[in-house]
């Protein structure tokens, strides 16, 4: 493995683990790790996917890019998709979001949750 990714993001990986380990077998045929900012990655695989059922937000906490996260990923939000947001008491980004969006959400503790109706 290597050595840069024994501590991703600040969480330790556990010895001879890397990013993933959690993924199943059977599944990671199916499974794709993506690494890079947000705004050069995710247009390019959101445009690839054409459609989402679940977006989860934990990276980069700026207001910035959590509203790019958000307002980009809501776009390919399928009707009745769900929006996943880790931080969300770090800065406004969530509660302007879903007020831009006439969304319903509900928070709690550190995360918050949208859900696409159509």
């Amino acid at each position: 493995m290597d050595a840069g990714l024994k501590s991703f993001d600040g969480i330790s990986l556990p010895e001879n683990k890397s990013i993933g380990f959690f993924v199943p077998e059977d599944l990671r045929e199916r499974w794709t790790l993506i690494l890079g900012f947000s705004k050069e990655v995710l247009p390019s695989l959101l445009d690839k996917l054409k459609t989402i059922d679940f977006f989860f937000h934990d990276s980069e906490r700026t207001y910035q890019n959590m509203m790019f996260e958000y307002t980009f990923a809501y776009k390919y939000l399928s009707a009745g998709g769900i929006l996943v947001s880790d931080n969300v008491e770090r800065n406004s980004a969530f509660d302007d979001f879903c007020n831009a969006t006439k969304a319903q959400y509900t928070k709690l503790y550190t995360r918050g949750m949208v859900r696409k109706l159509r």
